[in-house]
């Protein structure tokens, strides 16, 4: 899985969480798939509030503020949702091979 820049990235008032890390499904226990999906889990939830942030940012600021940052704001919204895509659809991808399905 590609991380992309958005990690632990802080944009002002705003910090989006740094993804889990995604088990071997070929040598992984019960137990840590589980963990990692509670990790998973947390992540999600740590970043959806980190968009929400964002979102408020934008509509605090003031026009001359939104001309200078609403670019940066969107890159940032974009590579926190993508970072999330990624992050899920290999954890997916690992559960399917830990229970033995083909994706």
């Amino acid at each position: 899985m590609a991380t992309l820049a958005v990690s632990g990235a802080t944009h002002a008032g705003c910090t989006a969480d740094t993804p889990p890390a995604t088990p071997d499904a070929r040598r992984a226990t019960e137990f840590e798939m589980l963990d990692a999906q509670l990790a998973l889990n947390t992540y999600l939830t740590n970043n959806n509030d980190y968009l929400a942030c964002l979102d408020r940012e934008g509509a605090e600021a003031s026009e001359d503020e939104m001309v200078a940052v609403s670019a940066a704001r969107t890159a940032a919204y974009s590579a926190a949702v993508e970072e999330m895509t990624a992050t899920t659809s290999a954890f997916n991808d690992a559960m399917a091979k830990f229970r033995g399905v083909s994706r």
